[in-house]
């Protein structure tokens, strides 16, 4: 198919093409330093044991892998994230699971964190000796296009 120079002059005329492609690279520039901002969330002044937080993270990558952690959480099936995350761990290690759903509008200061109904989970005891709280960041685009962030706070503790 030949494409002549008028139809090349139209397509780059094109308002409608050129306010989406502005669209979509602005919020490329909003989502990119909040996705970074939301990944490295943790709690404040908490002691990080470094083998329980390599493991966490490893446990948080290997389900996202598997999609795993999109699916549960858009579901809303927090028992079946439960048992997969219980299935990643040794068996001398406890988990608290928590979600929290992200609302933002429009800057850094209006980030809001809000607790998922039903979603705090655990396994295990908490007698501990080591402790880590590993936050992850779930970004669901819904069939409507909308964008839902989630933070899922993983606290695994050895006792």
């Amino acid at each position: 198919m030949h494409v002549s120079g008028e139809d090349n002059l139209r397509i780059v005329l094109n308002r409608r093409g050129q306010a989406r492609i502005f669209e979509a690279v602005i919020a490329i520039m909003i989502l990119f330093p909040f996705a970074t901002y939301m990944q490295s969330y943790r709690p404040p002044g908490e002691y990080q044991n470094p083998d329980l937080y390599r493991m966490g993270v490893k446990v948080f990558e290997s389900l996202d892998r598997k999609g795993t952690l999109s699916q549960t959480v858009t579901a809303g099936d927090w028992m079946r994230l439960r048992e997969a995350i219980k299935g990643c761990l040794p068996s001398d290690v406890s988990f608290v699971l928590t979600a929290y759903n992200v609302t933002w509008s429009g800057s850094p200061m209006s980030l809001s964190l809000t607790e998922v109904p039903n979603s705090r989970i655990g396994y295990g005891s908490y007698v501990l000796s080591g402790r880590a709280t590993i936050s992850y960041t779930v970004n669901i685009v819904t069939d409507t296009g909308l964008l839902q962030s989630y933070i899922l706070s993983l606290t695994l503790m050895r006792g």
